[in-house]
Parts: C-alpha cells; structure tokens; sequence
C-alpha cells in the first residue's frame, strides 16, 4: 500500500467518525469502557499521564512529523473505532432495510383501491379546522363507488354537500377542537343522538 493511499483510507475512516456528534461521543464512551476494563483487568498500568484520552487528528489537519502519533493513535483505538462504525451499521443501516421491508409488506397487503381509499378518508381529517380537507381527493373517492354514483346528477348533488359539509363543520365550535377522524366520527354520532 503506498503512503499516499493509507492516509486517503485513514481520512474516511475518520469522516466516518467525525459524521456525527453523535458517533464521537459513542467512540468517547466505548473507548473509556475499553480503558477501564483493561485497567480492571490489569492489562493496563494507571498514573499521572497516563491512558489520557486519545485525540484523533484528519491527516489534513497536522504536519506531516504528527502523523505517526495520529496512526498509533488510531491503532491503540482501531477497535473501538470498528465497534461504534459496526453498531451506526446496525442502528441506521439495518434501520432502513427493515422499514422498507415494511412498506413493501404493506404495500402488498392493501390493494390500489384500499389505499386509494384511505388517502382519500384522510382528507377528512378535522385538525386544525379541516386544514387537509380536499374536495378533488375526496370526489375521487367516488370511482371506487360507480354503483352509488351512477349519473353526473349524483356527482354533482355529492359535490355540494360536500362543499356544504366542510362550510358548516369549519364554522361550527363543536368540531373546533377534534384532532382525529375517530373525534369527527364520535362527535357526529353524538350530535345526531341529540
């Protein structure tokens, strides 16, 4: 391996490391774990100066004489090093598999129409006084009902109420506060008990 080529693989593995905040601090952790369980183990001697925290240079930062304390810095640490890149493998990488193996699952578990038709339903949604409440999506909605809506009179009887639907609810203070469909369900069967 050429001089050159060890310090390109040495400046990815630590931005790989320096990615994160997060990844910093969990090298920080790992490695005082490591240095403790040696010290428990008597693998490592304690004293003034010694097993300080080790700081780990980008080749790009130092002169080219600090290099050799910023390799043996990594060396002592590789470990450590491998352990907190396997462990962001496992939470992000394998995170993302997992939840598009997910959306596949549910994608084949309902079928165009049903998602078609619970997008179309969320658009009935009463929080924030109907923010999301879509006239369009919810006429489209009567494609998967040819049978109800059979004539263009029927759309268009539909279309109105509709529009009458979300003026009233909107002004009504009684829907002022409903947050989910399941509220709006509730309310409206309670308001017609009344």
């Amino acid at each position: 391996m050429k001089v050159n080529d060890l310090f390109d693989a040495v400046s990815r593995l630590l931005n790989i490391i320096r990615s994160s905040y997060k990844q910093r601090g969990n090298l920080g952790i790992k490695q005082a774990n490591t240095v403790m369980e040696a010290l428990v183990e008597g693998e490592l001697e304690s004293g003034t100066g010694l097993n300080q925290e080790v700081g780990i240079k980008r080749p790009s930062d130092t002169r080219w004489g600090s290099h050799f304390s910023s390799l043996l810095n990594i060396k002592n640490i590789y470990s450590s090093i491998c352990e907190v890149n396997n462990l962001h493998h496992y939470h992000v990488d394998v995170f993302k598999v997992v939840i598009d193996m997910q959306i596949q699952e549910l994608n084949h578990s309902f079928r165009e129409a049903n998602t078609k038709l619970l997008l179309c339903i969320a658009c009935l949604c009463p929080r924030e006084s109907f923010k999301v409440f879509d006239l369009d999506k919810l006429m489209e909605m009567t494609t998967l009902y040819r049978e109800e809506f059979r004539t263009k009179y029927d759309l268009q009887v539909l279309e109105v109420e509709l529009k009458n639907y979300i003026k009233d609810v909107q002004e009504d203070e009684r829907f002022n506060q409903l947050k989910s469909i399941g509220e709006l369900a509730k309310k409206m069967i309670k308001e017609k008990s009344i």
